[in-house]
């Protein structure tokens, strides 16, 4: 016989937001843990509306904290980075670039595939998809008009 668990609703409207949605039910227990109240999750999602593009936008679902860890953690205290600037450094040697796309020395973050098209790159310098996006539309069109 398995007991339905109820969620509140506070739970569930900070739930909605977090993007890994696993282990629902130990998250439900941290959450019971904070007494949170309406200030407090709106706090919280306030948090995520940040954290979300800003720290866990472009990596692996892995990487990003199960939803009780996050609350155990009192991650949605965590104060925002300020955005740091930082200067492009051309390589100083021959190896000091990506193999694949050999960022650093064109600055792409992409590669043409075997099949012409051009291919996201997994270095730390891959171009945004919708770049590649674009630039493949335009090499189809051109295959087509051909």
């Amino acid at each position: 016989m398995s007991t339905r668990v109820e969620y509140s609703e506070l739970f569930l409207r900070w739930y909605a937001h977090y993007p890994r949605r696993v282990g629902k039910l130990d998250a439900y227990k941290a959450f019971l843990k904070l007494d949170a109240d309406d200030e407090l999750v709106d706090l919280m999602i306030a948090a995520l509306r940040w954290q979300v593009p800003m720290l866990w936008a472009t990596c692996d679902m892995r990487y990003i904290p199960h939803p009780a860890t996050y609350l155990n953690g009192r991650r949605f205290e965590d104060e925002k980075p300020t955005p740091v600037k930082v200067a492009y450094v051309a390589p100083q040697f021959a190896h000091d670039y990506c193999t694949k796309c050999r960022f650093g020395n064109i600055n792409t973050g992409a590669y043409k595939s075997t099949s012409g098209l051009w291919e996201r790159c997994d270095c730390a310098a891959a171009a945004p998809m919708e770049q590649i996006a674009r630039a493949n539309e335009e090499i189809l069109r051109s295959k087509q008009s051909a």
